[in-house]
């Protein structure tokens, strides 16, 4: 039995289609503050949360989504807070 929570979160929007996250999923994040590079993330931006692949390099932190349409964000680490990594996906078939 493991101590670390996990919540649902419903996602909006087509940022993380090329990872089979689609608008209308729901997503499971087991709660935790860090994460390593390429773990797709819950980050907390500005007060709204967005599910994106996390990487730090350069000293900064880069979201990046998996559209190749969408440009990737760039952050200073205390710009963001990551609340979790997404560790399933739930969509509903009918």
């Amino acid at each position: 039995k493991s101590s670390q929570q996990v919540f649902a979160l419903g996602v909006r929007g087509d940022s993380m289609m090329d990872a089979h996250i689609l608008s209308g999923d729901t997503v499971l994040v087991q709660e935790q503050a860090t994460a390593a590079n390429g773990d797709i993330v819950v980050a907390l931006v500005d007060g709204d949360a967005t599910v994106k692949r996390y990487y730090f390099e350069n000293g900064r932190v880069r979201l990046q989504p998996e559209n190749s349409r969408m440009p990737p964000l760039y952050f200073d680490s205390g710009d963001l807070r990551i609340i979790g990594k997404v560790v399933g996906v739930m969509r509903r078939l009918s």
